[in-house]
């Protein structure tokens, strides 16, 4: 069970205020980091059953960005864990690693500067862990990095342009390519 991709549509129930943490002093003055936190939860539209609950935080250090999403079941339990570091400007990985209590699930990305992205995957915790490289370049991102991508092409999109990429699918130990249009309303 994959709950990176439900990210998409979850329901925002709380957002704390970026605030900026001090500044460490140097001769050069650094960007202050800044964070903010996005509590949600995943529920049944008819019903309005819980399934899960989360939560979000992300920072930004200078030019750095780190996403941590925790998933917790009805009961409270957590049950998935998402770390996902990346650069603002180009979304390009720095390192990214989930793992699924439930199910064993694990997953973990970093760049290998000489051949591309770095992947680990095991489906549950009885399977073996494969591990493979995927050729990456300037238009190869991480589910994790959707929202950014789209936010950061919005312009493109509002006027019609398409905007081509490819996703790095951890299970399948590659990437696959994609095509990110506007859905005509």
């Amino acid at each position: 069970m994959r709950l990176i991709a439900l990210c998409l549509l979850l329901t925002a129930t709380q957002v704390s205020a970026a605030t900026p943490a001090p500044a460490a002093p140097t001769a050069v003055q650094a960007t202050p980091a800044t964070s903010s936190t996005v509590d949600f939860e995943l529920r049944d539209p008819k019903t309005k059953e819980v399934y899960f609950t989360g939560s979000e935080k992300t920072s930004q250090d200078g030019k750095a960005i780190l996403k941590e999403t925790l998933y917790f079941d009805a009961a409270k339990k957590e049950v998935q864990k998402d770390s996902f570091s990346f650069e603002a400007a180009s979304l390009r990985p720095i390192d990214f690693s989930s793992s699924n209590s439930l199910t064993g699930e694990f997953s973990k990305i970093v760049p290998n500067e000489a051949q591309g992205l770095q992947i680990e995957y095991r489906p549950s915790l009885e399977a073996k862990t494969g591990s493979g490289v995927v050729k990456s370049d300037a238009r190869t991102y991480l589910a994790s990095a959707a929202g950014d991508l789209i936010l950061q092409n919005w312009d493109h999109l509002v006027a019609g342009k398409a905007i081509k990429f490819e996703l790095v699918v951890p299970s399948r130990l590659e990437s696959i390519p994609f095509q990110l249009v506007r859905r005509e309303t």
